[in-house]
């Protein structure tokens, strides 16, 4: 674990697997809950919308970490114009995950680093396209009833066994679909000064 970064570092999210992700980077950091409304605005596109929600997310939590670097992350996925939130119950995840079988979905991940002691924000968006397999009744169900995917954007947990439901992926950063762009939040975190390596 790094002792030399000067600013502290905090992710305003209460996922699990974004916190595995960011612990990759072998930084010390907090985690802070951002209690933020995920409501989608009239007419708002649903990559802005997922890039929106990531900066509020951040903000939430910037009076609680005065000086720190805050990191904030948001994912909607999207069909045919359509948005897949997260499903919240078992019927919806069934029924989302009918809808999207045998088709492309595209899942725009939204990242923010907030530095609270400047005002500096860096927003980005980084799409990754998903195609599903065909999939009958029995799978859907069995998948459900197994890994409860009801806080995932389209109920499909990739980084668990979400991934059988999947034929292909394509984006720049396999962490995006996961939640938390690593590549990108290299970058952000390199023009903030924060040493990595």
């Amino acid at each position: 674990m790094q002792q030399f970064m000067a600013k502290k570092l905090v992710l305003a999210s209460t996922s699990p697997y974004r916190r595995e992700l960011l612990a990759r980077l072998g930084l010390a950091f907090e985690v802070a809950n951002p209690r933020t409304d995920e409501t989608p605005h009239p007419s708002e596109a649903p990559e802005e919308t997922a890039r929106r929600l990531s900066e509020a997310k951040a903000r939430a939590v910037a009076d609680a970490f005065p000086g720190a670097l805050i990191i904030g992350s948001d994912q909607v996925a999207v069909m045919d114009g359509r948005v897949f939130g997260k499903p919240g119950t078992h019927a919806r995840a069934v029924e989302q995950l009918e809808q999207l079988a045998g088709k492309t979905v595209n899942f725009y991940t939204g990242l923010c680093l907030y530095n609270a002691a400047t005002g500096h924000t860096q927003v980005r968006g980084v799409p990754t396209l998903v195609t599903f397999r065909a999939l009958s009744r029995r799978e859907i169900e069995n998948y459900v009833a197994r890994e409860q995917p009801y806080n995932c954007a389209g109920s499909a947990k990739s980084e668990g066994l979400g991934i059988a439901l999947l034929s292909a992926l394509e984006g720049s950063d396999p962490n995006a679909l996961v939640g938390l762009p690593l590549i990108a939040l290299c970058d952000m975190l390199r023009a903030e000064g924060v040493d990595i390596l």
